[in-house]
């Protein structure tokens, strides 16, 4: 099995090539970019262009097998700042947890005289604090269960008011989806039938709104209503949407469950824009500059907000990392030599409500305050620094292969890391030098 990534986006420019870069830096598979600029006559541009450009690189069978792993990135600012084995070891956790509590909320059915659960979650994207919706009844909004993890993991004040900065995060973020390739191939079938009458950004809540929607009838067809209000009252902590006053019609016979299911506490994609409050550089090896961040935030040591143990665990991103003499060493502690510095010495973005550090940072040039804010951000990336010596080296380098076991399910996933003369996928089949698509980028890139 291989993992892929696609970046659906326009014409190739700065910030999508940093995105590849911090993707080669930390030996993820090389992106394939499918664009939503190119035009023809019929498709244009725009939301059905992209929605039918990711459908059709989806359709290839000869590269993608169904049990393929594969992250569709939308729009222009996704950074890698963990390596893939934290990003595909925490989907297949999650996922996992995800479809447990799904078997306890819903329960089991037969399927070919085989017991199954009910529902599963085999899709995750990232989560909003906002649904731009002015409809009460709209399902995209209305029907989306609150996240199912404990009050006190975010803000005090979380889910109790909407317009709080603070809110806690339930809603659907479509910049970030990671999934097998079956399961995605199903997604963007569906996408494509609803293309036409949503916006781009609407086409995936909508479907998970439908999803959620049926998921509650199907429940309330099977439990007591007198019984569900005593739990509530009891706190049970059931995480169930109220379809009261909603409606919709589903067409017989259409399947409406996609096992969709949101990364609530930005494990994996950390969507920066919306949570601009709760982000924070830390470094976790006690300086006393991190020690006040944390207690800004209400956390009252490293014993409270640590490292996360599967980043502990990591050897160091530079141990495969030959830099030049100029480049060997950071330039706050010239002593120490870049192979024996750890994650935990590392300036790393981190959500500071869920106390997590995601393998992805999520921005939105359109929200942010400007160009400069991203140019800012990228210079803090822990890898920035070394960015002109590691583009000299990648650009010498053979192809590898890189191999990630699954530790709950003991899969294994492989892929080429190609070296400088075929390193970015264009479309489908067409592969284009990094000179040839982001050299004229390079300065921006290492000297910001």
């Amino acid at each position: 099995m291989s993992f892929h990534i696609l970046v659906a986006a326009p014409e190739a420019e700065a910030n999508i090539c940093r995105s590849v870069l911090s993707a080669a830096f930390l030996k993820y598979p090389s992106p394939a970019l499918v664009n939503q600029a190119w035009k023809d006559s019929e498709l244009g541009s725009g939301s059905r262009a992209e929605t039918r450009r990711v459908y059709d690189f989806l359709q290839n069978e000869q590269k993608l097998d169904d049990e393929d792993l594969i992250l569709v990135l939308r729009g222009h600012e996704s950074w890698f700042q963990l390596p893939p084995e934290i990003l595909i070891n925490r989907f297949f956790d999650i996922t996992k947890a995800g479809s447990a509590r799904l078997r306890s909320q819903y329960g089991t059915t037969l399927v070919s005289n085989m017991t199954k659960p009910m529902f599963s979650q085999r899709i995750l994207f990232g989560v909003d604090k906002d649904c731009e919706s002015d409809k009460a009844d709209d399902l995209a909004c209305a029907a989306i269960p609150y996240a199912p993890s404990p009050d006190n993991s975010w803000a005090p004040l979380a889910n109790r008011d909407s317009e709080d900065l603070q809110n806690k995060p339930h809603w659907l973020n479509p910049g970030t989806i990671l999934a097998r390739v079956s399961d995605m191939r199903a997604l963007y079938s569906r996408a494509m039938e609803k293309v036409s009458s949503n916006g781009e950004a609407r086409i995936f809540s909508s479907i998970f709104g439908e999803q959620e929607y049926m998921r509650e009838v199907t429940r309330q067809s099977k439990t007591n209503g007198w019984l569900d209000w005593l739990a509530s009252k009891m706190g049970s902590g059931l995480s169930v949407p109220n379809i009261t006053n909603l409606h919709f019609e589903p067409e017989q016979d259409k399947a409406y469950d996609f096992g969709i299911g949101l990364d609530y506490k930005s494990e994996l994609f950390f969507p920066v824009t919306p949570f601009q409050e709760d982000a924070e550089w830390l470094s976790f090896n006690g300086t006393a500059a991190s020690a006040r961040i944390l207690e800004e935030h209400g956390k009252l040591s490293f014993e409270s907000f640590d490292l996360p143990l599967d980043v502990k665990r990591l050897h160091s991103p530079f141990e495969s990392f030959a830099t030049s003499q100029e480049h060997g060493s950071l330039p706050s502690s010239p002593s120490i030599e870049l192979s024996k510095l750890s994650f935990s010495d590392l300036s790393l973005v981190a959500n500071m409500q869920s106390a997590t550090v995601a393998p992805i940072l999520q921005l939105d040039r359109d929200n942010t305050a400007n160009e400069a804010l991203l140019d800012s951000w990228w210079q803090r990336m822990w890898y920035y620094i070394h960015a002109k010596a590691f583009l000299g080296t990648m650009l010498q380098s053979p192809s590898s292969i890189v191999s990630v076991t699954v530790k709950s399910t003991h899969e294994i996933f492989s892929w080429e890391v190609p070296g400088g003369e075929k390193e970015i996928l264009k479309g489908n089949d067409q592969w284009h030098s990094w000179e040839n698509l982001c050299g004229q980028y390079e300065k921006k890139l290492s000297e910001g």
